[in-house]
């Protein structure tokens, strides 16, 4: 357990970083795991809960990835909002879980990588204002995810069928068809589209 010293008496709870992993057998790559731990279902037994980020290692970086692996954990820790923490990694893993609102979307719908854009576009709880924001990003994958968002406007998606960008117009294309096919097409689009 890298927060509690080895023989501490100090047993996590439930919302602490920790890490696990570990062992080393010549010419083999291992990882530590970074995770929060949580109750199990019944709230009977504590667990180590999602993982965020994996540190590989080899025998001779062991040193190195457990003290990512700590700092990291000890980072976290500090964090109000996972969206602000300096590992993308995290912040990818993060814009993908399905149970994050949309405060922590608006959060990270401006962020620096474009695979935490993406998921923000295709997230079941991304706000119009947020995909319409996401609509004009510079990243063609960004406005291709948008278009795939069951949530994003039958409009928007035929104003990301005018794109420049092949990838996302046929995302849009496709995206519409569907619509078309399950009846949820509104009539004002099927009649453009």
């Amino acid at each position: 357990m890298p927060i509690q010293s080895e023989g501490s008496n100090d047993t996590p709870a439930p919302g602490d970083w920790d890490y696990r992993g570990g062992g080393s057998e010549p010419g083999r790559r291992f990882s530590f795991a970074v995770f929060q731990w949580k109750l199990s279902e019944g709230g009977q037994r504590l667990i180590p809960g999602n993982e965020y980020r994996r540190f590989s290692y080899s025998p001779s970086t062991e040193g190195r990835a457990r003290g990512r692996a700590e700092s990291l954990c000890q980072e976290l820790k500090g964090l109000d909002h996972l969206s602000r923490c300096s590992d993308p990694q995290v912040r990818i893993k993060f814009s993908s879980d399905t149970s994050i609102n949309s405060e922590d979307l608006f959060l990270l719908r401006r962020d620096e990588h474009p695979k935490v854009r993406i998921n923000v576009a295709m997230h079941r709880n991304a706000t119009l204002d947020i995909l319409e924001e996401l609509s004009h990003d510079a990243e063609a994958d960004v406005r291709a995810a948008v278009a795939w968002n069951r949530n994003t406007p039958d409009g928007l998606v035929l104003e990301l069928s005018q794109d420049q960008i092949g990838t996302v117009t046929s995302a849009a294309g496709r995206s519409l068809e569907a619509r078309r096919r399950s009846g949820s097409l509104t009539d004002d689009a099927q009649m453009v589209h």
